[in-house]
């Protein structure tokens, strides 16, 4: 496991500091659970130090690096719509209010809910997850559109735009895990394909409806 192998590398620098005792404790926890495993003050910084090793390593031989920078962009991305869904969950107005209302607050919960795991994911490679609001201002790819007039079906269009744009960069994210077979950041990925392909469905649904309904 390279985790351990890392834990053994370390003791004679960054780790010199622990009981034996504790060392041993540590090593053991993470030969039957992995890193993500230990739990309390002093076991975190051994695995800010384990990790910290290994993006150094993966960078060094040009492993897991390119799917992390995938990551963090698709981070900034993520947080981008999700800031849209919300505002436009607070600001929406018109006859179907109530309707988008819902509609907009549930996406931007589940965008929301998908920002943790993805700054993780990142930290599981070995990197640093970006979180300053400059930062994914700068790093991101989806663009803020105009605001649009806050009826419904332009705050749905413009959304739609977005989701989509999200879509498109975890399909592509999903591939280079693939090819590096992290399989476990590829299952994360392939559950938030699926996440956005149903919110997709559900703002076009909605807006084939209501331009129906005008066109009558």
């Amino acid at each position: 496991m390279s985790e351990v192998n890392a834990l053994k590398t370390l003791r004679e620098t960054t780790l010199a500091h622990l009981a034996q005792s504790d060392y041993e404790k540590i090593l053991k926890a993470v030969e039957v659970g992995g890193i993500e495993s230990l739990t309390g003050t002093a076991s975190m910084i051994v695995k800010s130090a384990v990790l910290k090793h290994r993006y150094t390593m993966n960078k060094a031989a040009g492993n897991s690096q390119p799917l992390a920078d995938a990551l963090k962009i698709l981070l900034a991305d993520n947080v981008s719509v999700y800031s849209r869904a919300h505002g436009y969950h607070w600001n929406v107005e018109g006859q179907d209010f109530t309707e988008y209302h819902i509609l907009f607050g549930e996406i931007y919960d589940d965008l929301q809910d998908s920002i943790d795991p993805l700054g993780e994911s990142i930290r599981k490679l070995g990197d640093y997850s970006p979180y300053r609001l400059q930062d994914f201002v700068t790093m991101r790819t989806i663009q803020d559109l105009p605001v649009p007039p806050n009826d419904p079906i332009s705050m749905a269009r413009d959304l739609l735009v977005g989701i989509d744009a999200l879509l498109a960069g975890f399909n592509k994210t999903a591939a280079v895990a693939t090819q590096l077979n992290e399989q476990g950041v590829l299952n994360f990925l392939v559950g938030r394909v699926e996440m956005l392909q149903k919110w997709k469905w559900q703002l076009t649904a909605s807006l084939q409806a209501d331009e129906l309904e005008t066109n009558l």
